[in-house]
């Protein structure tokens, strides 16, 4: 994706390459992970879309309703990530 966006989002998990900071706003229990797929054909798609995949943002989550002490967001534990094939 371009950019990543989101509102109003409860309980849900992205595995994610964004080119920009994915915002978030409004939403709950996120779990944010770095995209975790291969398929044929799949690098090749990368480039046509010049998608650099060293240079995924991820993780840079900006929180437009985070509060101090709060996070509505979290990147999962190694154990707890996909690779999906």
């Amino acid at each position: 994706a371009q950019q990543l966006r989101t509102s109003s989002c409860k309980r849900c998990t992205f595995y994610l390459y964004s080119k920009t900071e994915p915002i978030i706003e409004a939403s709950e229990d996120l779990v944010i992970a770095p995209w975790a797929a291969r398929y044929p054909g799949g690098a090749a798609q990368f480039s046509r879309a010049g998608f650099d995949p060293s240079r995924n943002l991820w993780n840079a989550v900006f929180d437009f309703s985070g509060a101090p002490g709060g996070c509505h967001w979290r990147i999962p534990a190694l154990g707890e990530v996909l690779e999906l094939l």
